[in-house]
């Protein structure tokens, strides 16, 4: 009867133990949580610029033989045709990256650069390029001041087999 008592006992202390070193760990605390805020401010744009335009139409002459070349042999979406874009896309200055993120970046670090400046809050513009697996690219122009971004999207250009341009707005 004494061995059941004091074993009894001891399930009772080791549970009230337990239940008190659970208590502590959870983290029951009294300081809230800290918040980021992230103010993101979205305009709708209606039109394309006739500049963006302009900046469109050099962009897609800068790599339009590749994609000519890509559309006869039925490579478009090939990795290695989009990768082939995108370098041609870095060696004339131009960012770019490919939409399935398969592709290192091209000029990494103009876009280092533009983030450094963002922390500085000083005033600095980059175009970056997004290269599509379905024949076109997106062209984001972003542009800071006093540590905010402003992002505009050109909206997708996608080329045509004949070499001309279509401008679809996002």
């Amino acid at each position: 009867m004494l061995l059941r008592k004091m074993a009894w006992s001891w399930k009772s202390g080791l549970a009230v133990i337990s239940f008190v070193l659970m208590l502590s760990v959870s983290g029951c605390s009294d300081a809230p949580p800290e918040e980021d805020t992230v103010s993101e401010t979205v305009i709708d744009i209606q039109a394309i610029p006739e500049d963006s335009k302009e900046n469109a139409e050099e962009i897609i002459n800068i790599c339009i033989d590749l994609y000519k070349k890509a559309a006869e042999e039925n490579k478009i979406a090939d990795l290695e045709t989009i990768r082939s874009i995108v370098n041609c896309l870095g060696e004339n200055g131009y960012p770019a990256v490919d939409s399935r993120n398969q592709i290192n970046m091209t000029d990494p670090e103009k876009v280092v650069e533009f983030c450094e400046k963002v922390d500085a809050q000083e005033e600095a513009e980059i175009t970056i390029i997004e290269v599509s697996y379905l024949g076109g690219f997106v062209k984001y122009d972003l542009h800071t001041k006093d540590g905010n971004v402003d992002v505009v999207s050109s909206g997708k250009t996608s080329w045509s087999a004949t070499g001309s341009e279509e401008h679809e707005i996002n």
